[in-house]
């Protein structure tokens, strides 16, 4: 007899989409970093710009460029508050991805844990099932071997 786990479907539905969930894990974590990266070129060219304009500032700039440089960089600033939010929500999101990867993984666990305890049940059966055919085995062989010392006398 062959062991047979009524929810092994299940149990294959349950990987099948632990393994689409790492996928996209791992698809969202790759947006993160890049959208870090872009924060970091963001906050580099903030820097410079700031460099930039001390050094102009001291050999000597006019009101009007000055302030083309200063709105350029309140735009910049403001490029960098938005992509900080953009980061923040990507990673967010990665963390929902990681909690639902979890659960998943639990479930297929829990699954996994109760087929194997049925497995163990089926061959517990299996050893009974063997052992009564062992017992009927020497049964009737020490009944056919009275009845053949009852014929021989």
């Amino acid at each position: 007899m062959k062991f047979k786990f009524k929810l092994e479907s299940y149990l294959n539905v349950k990987k099948q989409t632990e393994e689409n969930i790492k996928n996209k894990l791992g698809k969202e974590m790759l947006i993160a970093v890049k959208e870090e990266n872009v924060l970091n070129t963001l906050q580099n060219e903030t820097e410079e710009l700031c460099k930039d304009i001390k050094r102009i500032s001291s050999e000597g700039i006019t009101v009007a460029e000055l302030n083309i440089y200063n709105t350029y960089m309140d735009f910049v600033v403001n490029k960098v508050k938005a992509q900080k939010e953009i980061v923040k929500k990507q990673w967010e999101y990665v963390d929902e991805i990681r909690c639902e990867l979890n659960k998943v993984l639990q479930e297929r666990k829990i699954l996994e844990k109760y087929r194997e305890k049925k497995f163990y049940e089926f061959l517990q059966m299996q050893l009974k099932e063997e052992s009564k055919l062992t017992d009927q085995l020497v049964s009737y062989k020490h009944a056919v071997g009275i009845s053949e010392d009852n014929g021989t006398d």
